[in-house]
Formats: C-alpha cells, structure tokens, sequence
C-alpha cells in the first residue's frame, strides 16, 4: 500500500531545515513522519560519510521506529554507521568513548562498562526523599568517584559509600550513573570539546555492554 502523508507530514519531512519541532497527538503519524525524515536525511548525499542517527525513549519505542525504517527503506538503510537507538545506548557510547581516549577515569581503570537497568538484586534497598541522600557517580577532576546526592525520586541505591564504590569499581553501573556522568561532562568547558568532537563524527567504535536486570 502506497504511503499517504499529509501536506504537513510532507514538509516535515523533506524539510531542507536542520532542526525541525512536530508536536501531535498519540496515533497522528509521528512514527511514520520520522521513519520517513530519516530515509530522506540518509539519502539526500549530504551526510558526507557521517551516520544518520535516529533517537527515541524507550526501548519499544525504537524498535517499532528501526521496524518502519526497514519497512520503507530496506534493511541496507540501517547499515554501518547508519542505525536507530535508544538515547541511554548514545549515552552509553559516549560515555564509552571518552573512557577508551582518556578524557574521563572510571574507579579499576575500566574502558568498558556493564550498564545495566537497575540497582535491585545488588544490595541496594528502596530510597525515597524521606532517607535523604543516596550515593551517585561525580567526576572529580576527570575522575568519576562515588558521592552523596540529594534523592529527588524513589529509586533503588546505596545510602553508604563503599558497596557503591565496590561495584563502581567493578565496572558495573546503571544507566543513572552514565547519565551522572554525562551530565557532569557536558557542564565542564575543557571537557565539552570532546562531545561535540564525537557527535560531529559520530563514527563509534565498540560501546559499552548494555544487559537489563533481571
């Protein structure tokens, strides 16, 4: 069946504008628009050997958005460097990247990591804002180490430093702390020019194990 787009979903998708904004209801086409916008951004010729890289939330999220790209496009649009991902799977890869050139430390030297979903099953227990602080990964210097944090919501963690630092060290981490990180990256101004560098590029190498909690 021959694909129908509206007049909207026509310009917002071929737009020749580098940052677009579409706000719409669940089920009006946004999917559609943006598997679309991706296929036109892949084959317009101007990515000069750059990855197209299309974002989403959730994990179900993008996988339905990789399974209309495949659809519409053929699989060889999702090929080298070319892929769909989760925002935590470029966090993930970012944070590995500066680990491997050197920009940032993690505790044991570690240039690859285990990221996983959540703290539960580690000897962690459930902290709400009542227990206060809750242990979290800052960088000091270039060195990520383990400090208290104010709790803004409930989660799983550590209300004491060394099983935080023990796993820390172990190279195993959850997905908060690579956001910790990150956020604690992109604020620094000696250590900005390395994120952008990469995006720019955005010709990632090995990425950092990514497993979900059982």
């Amino acid at each position: 069946m021959p694909l129908k787009l509206t007049d909207e979903q026509k310009l917002a998708a071929a737009t020749p504008a580098e940052l677009i904004f579409i706000e719409a209801a669940p089920g009006s086409g946004k999917t559609t628009v943006a598997a679309e916008r991706y296929g036109v951004v892949r084959y317009d010729g101007l990515t000069n050997g750059r990855g197209v890289l299309a974002l989403s939330f959730a994990r179900s999220a993008r996988g339905e958005l990789e399974k209309r790209v495949r659809r519409r496009w053929g699989t060889h649009a999702l090929r080298w460097p070319h892929r769909v991902w989760t925002l935590d799977s470029l966090h993930c890869t970012l944070v590995s990247h500066l680990l491997r050139t050197g920009v940032i430390e993690w505790p044991g030297g570690h240039r690859e990591l285990t990221v996983i979903d959540t703290w539960r099953g580690h000897s962690s227990r459930p902290l709400t804002a009542e227990s206060g602080y809750c242990r979290v990964a800052v960088l000091k210097g270039r060195r990520v180490t383990s400090a208290g944090g104010k709790i803004i919501r409930p989660i799983h963690g550590f209300a004491n430093k060394k099983p935080h630092d023990q796993l820390l060290a172990s190279g195993l981490c959850t997905h908060d702390e690579i956001r910790q990180v990150l956020n604690a990256v992109v604020r620094r101004n000696d250590l900005q020019p390395a994120v952008r560098e990469y995006l720019a590029g955005l010709r990632p190498g090995p990425t950092s194990r990514v497993s979900r909690a059982v």
